[in-house]
């Protein structure tokens, strides 16, 4: 069990007397388990201020993500294309990290992406805008966030797609690596 599981099952009650202590203590000894735990209370508290601003956008569509390259901000554009395998430096100098992924997208009507860090800490983007004649998924953050999360090392993160009655299918698994200047 990785510690966002541990935490989930200590907050909904579900350790045993004996693990919720032992949990708690590894927790305040500041040790590893007390880095993961601050890690994503600020990642969280970042993501839900960006959104509110409307600067957090997992999914985009193709105007959308023109309309921020011709923002006049300084923003750093990856396409991913068709890759699987991104190594990439984010720029020192931009505002705003705007990416493209290329993906099979015909009949798909919904996509949810899972991005999973060193450690096994994770964030789901479920739901994300896209449109399936794009042939790909758009999207955008504050380049502070994007700095902090990859800050942490290379992830992996995986696309899935439901189509109309089908279950759902991996679209992509990326391995990203993308260095912060």
């Amino acid at each position: 069990m990785n510690a966002l599981e541990r935490a989930a099952d200590y907050l909904t009650g579900h350790l045993g007397d004996g693990e919720a202590e032992a949990f708690e203590e590894e927790l305040f000894a500041g040790g590893a388990l007390a880095h993961e735990a601050g890690f994503l209370a600020r990642l969280a508290m970042l993501a839900e201020h960006l959104q509110a601003r409307g600067t957090l956008a997992p999914g985009l569509l193709r105007g959308d993500a023109e309309a921020v390259l011709r923002s006049g901000r300084r923003v750093a554009y990856l396409d991913i294309g068709e890759r699987r395998e991104i190594v990439w430096t984010l720029p020192r100098d931009c505002d705003q990290f705007l990416y493209r992924i290329g993906l099979e997208l015909d009949g798909i009507e919904r996509v949810d992406a899972e991005m999973v860090f060193p450690g096994q800490a994770s964030k789901r983007f479920p739901d994300v805008t896209f449109d399936a004649e794009d042939g790909a998924v758009f999207g955008c953050c504050e380049a502070q966030l994007a700095r902090m999360a990859f800050e942490r090392g290379p992830c992996v993160v995986t696309m899935t797609g439901v189509g109309k009655g089908a279950p759902p299918r991996e679209l992509a698994v990326l391995h990203v690596d993308i260095r912060v200047e």
